[in-house]
C-alpha cells in the first residue's frame, strides 16, 4: 500500500488519541502566585522526570 514505509510525511496526532482514547496524558499542577523557591522548583523538576519516564 502506498505511503506506509513514511513517505508521505504522516505523524501521529496527539489530539486525535486525546479524543480517540479519553485522555491526554497531560498533568497538571496548581502552585501559588508567589515566586517559586528552591526546594519546590526541585520537587517540581523530579516531578517532570518521573512523568517523563513513565510515559
Amino acid at each position: 500500500m502506498k505511503g506506509l514505509d513514511g513517505s508521505l510525511g504522516y505523524a501521529p496526532s496527539a489530539a486525535a488519541r486525546a479524543l480517540r482514547t479519553g485522555r491526554s496524558d497531560i498533568v497538571l499542577g496548581v502552585l501559588p502566585d508567589w515566586p517559586v523557591q528552591h526546594i519546590l522548583g526541585r520537587l517540581i523538576q523530579q516531578l517532570t522526570n518521573a512523568f517523563a519516564e513513565t510515559s
